[in-house]
């Protein structure tokens, strides 16, 4: 029997492959998306390589499209007791019929395979990579940087306490620099960027 992990290629994929294989007995289905046979072999490879010793015959890899009905025509669901949905697109700039197609109906169709495994104990989602409002918050773990101040201020609970200066500041969430000077807001307080953007095309992301 074994788990089934989607998006088993992604960041989080990944990651949650290499520590089941460290933590149980299992054998493991891992499904990625592939545009073709080219493709699926070289995703194998890279995953091969990276897992290494611990996936050597615990490991499957085969191609799953979740925006298809067929999507996991390969896998026997009478073979999967877990599944581990990571499958999603990620970027910000995402637009509402992709986000619709693949997280939302990509996993209905996973919801409705899961029905048909008939030893399957466990479900797990990897649901929201991240959330925003329109609402400006304070931020316990960052400060902000007073515009012509070397030195940096917090407000209550650690958060920004005045404008944040264009220069030094990104985007918490996505590692873009502001066009101008932003008022108090915890979207504005990292001086330590995650990336590095030059800038962002979500509006409702950091502007």
């Amino acid at each position: 029997m074994g788990i089934l992990i989607t998006g088993a290629d992604g960041y989080l994929g990944r990651r949650a492959v290499s520590a089941l294989l460290e933590t149980t007995g299992d054998e493991f289905v891992l499904a990625v998306r592939a545009a073709d046979a080219a493709e699926l072999a070289a995703k194998r490879d890279r995953l091969d390589a990276e897992l290494g010793a611990a996936g050597h015959g615990r490991v499957t890899v085969v191609g799953a499209d979740l925006t298809r009905d067929d999507a996991l025509a390969d896998v026997d669901p009478r073979r999967v007791t877990a599944i581990v949905h990571a499958a999603a697109v990620t970027r910000f700039s995402v637009d509402r019929e992709t986000a619709q197609r693949v997280n939302v109906d990509g996993t209905v169709r996973l919801a409705r395979f899961a029905r048909r495994c008939p030893d399957l104990r466990r479900f797990t989602l990897l649901s929201t990579l991240y959330t925003a409002g329109g609402t400006p918050a304070t931020c316990p773990s960052a400060a902000t940087r007073t515009p012509g101040s070397s030195t940096s201020t917090s407000g209550p609970s650690g958060g920004p306490s005045s404008t944040c200066s264009t220069a030094g500041c990104r985007c918490r969430c996505c590692g873009c620099r502001p066009s101008s000077p932003r008022t108090t807001a915890a979207r504005w307080c990292s001086t330590t960027p995650s990336t590095t953007r030059s800038s962002c095309s979500t509006t409702a992301c950091c502007r």
